[in-house]
């Protein structure tokens, strides 16, 4: 029988599987918290910033002015350790005006209480991301422990933790979107990638594997639940369409050149074009490599899981400006790969190189420039997904639940 035909005959396992995942959120993000609470308030500017342009919008000012600017206004401490590479007068945090709304909650916590609380909430998120990524992959639960805890050490978890980003959150939604949207046309599913649209952009792409596979209802969610928070973003007095994009762009132009930006446009950039035209080709071409890898991924018959993963590879190159701390919703997709290597039509060596290169993409490389290194891993991740990626089992439209096979049955 398989997974979901055993949950629905034994709802009061599903209970205990949910509250036994509370205890374990809560085991996790207390101690966290607590530790996290005794180290400097200089940390996590991400989180400081989030909280600063969110009382901005709700106060009804300028949500894109300068958080340097926002915090001497509201008398909190906040500073961005600026380096060569960045000009203090192009410092800002640019939000969508649906991450204004989505963000809205942080005005609840204290402003000396933002960064144990970013601190705890990435553990958790990781974890949880870890636990959906052995679903996807058919590893034992348990196997999420190291695999977390291994994740932690990478550019991505290090990054994330140091600055109190939004990317363990957007990555757990993204992880249970496939998950979900893998196994049924999955309203909550939808919701949950318009949530992470509206903080971070490129999730909008996981719209082609929903509609190829025909999950509409997961997708009209996406675009709804999107379109009613960008809409709810404009109610607020001080934001309107054309300066929120202004200051998307200016941000985008001006950051193009970081070294943690890990986009095809720093490829680009790197390689001598003008930061406007890395820009908009970027964009144009990742857009039109996401269309042929759907119809690729339809051709070899992949799974909608192995499918959506592959495209999020390809969706996290596509924004101008794509932190690497972004890769932490690439988690599952490194997770999946390794576990399908198995599965190519290759030498025993080839296959075993194809397992090491995948468990140690997000390896940090001494020397190597990091968002150079998140964009190559990005593509090879991509590559790996659609050259051994699972074939779907069911018949094209189906919302029957896919076969489940062992890591076993992969390798025959």
């Amino acid at each position: 029988m398989s997974d979901r035909g055993s949950s629905l005959a034994a709802p009061g396992l599903r209970v205990r599987q949910a509250v036994l995942l509370v205890l374990l959120c809560f085991i996790i993000g207390l101690p966290a918290y607590l530790i996290a609470a005794r180290f400097p308030t200089s940390l996590g500017p991400d989180v400081v910033a989030d909280w600063l342009v969110t009382r901005a919008a709700v106060a009804g000012e300028d949500p894109y002015a300068n958080p340097e600017e926002l915090a001497r206004r509201y008398g909190l401490p906040y500073r961005v350790r600026l380096t060569a590479e960045l000009d203090s007068t192009a410092v800002a945090h640019p939000r969508t005006p649906g991450a204004l709304v989505a963000m809205t909650p942080l005005l609840l916590v204290p402003p000396s209480r933002l960064y144990p609380l970013a601190i705890a909430v990435t553990l958790v998120c990781v974890v949880l991301v870890m636990l959906l990524a052995c679903r996807l992959a058919q590893f034992p639960a348990w196997v999420a422990a190291p695999l977390a805890l291994l994740s932690l050490w990478t550019h991505a978890g290090i990054l994330a933790i140091h600055h109190g980003t939004q990317s363990g959150v957007v990555a757990v939604l993204i992880a249970f979107a496939i998950w979900s949207t893998s196994r049924s046309d999955s309203v909550g599913g939808g919701v949950a990638l318009g949530l992470a649209t509206v903080l971070k952009v490129f999730p909008v792409l996981l719209i082609l594997p929903l509609l190829l596979h025909r999950r509409f209802r997961a997708a009209t969610s996406l675009i709804v639940s999107t379109a009613a928070l960008t809409l709810a973003g404009f109610a607020f007095p001080g934001v309107h369409p054309a300066g929120a994009y202004e200051a998307l762009r200016s941000a985008s132009l001006n950051w193009i050149t970081l070294s943690a930006n890990g986009s095809f446009a720093r490829v680009l950039a790197a390689a001598g074009a003008p930061l406007p035209i890395a820009s908009i080709v970027g964009g144009v071409v990742v857009g039109l490599a996401a269309v042929v890898y759907v119809v690729s991924g339809k051709r070899r018959q992949l799974c909608p899981s192995d499918l959506g993963l592959g495209v999020l590879a390809v969706a996290l190159l596509w924004p101008p400006l794509s932190w690497i701390h972004y890769d932490l919703a690439l988690y599952p997709a490194a997770v999946v790969a390794g576990a399908r290597s198995v599965r190519l039509d290759a030498s025993i060596i080839i296959r075993q190189l194809a397992f090491a290169l995948c468990v140690l993409s997000f390896a940090p490389i001494p020397g190597v420039d990091p968002g150079l290194y998140a964009a190559g891993r990005r593509a090879f991740l991509a590559t790996m997904l659609l050259l051994a990626g699972r074939r779907d089992p069911r018949p094209p439209g189906s919302d029957a639940p896919a076969t489940t096979q062992s890591p076993a049955a992969h390798a025959t």
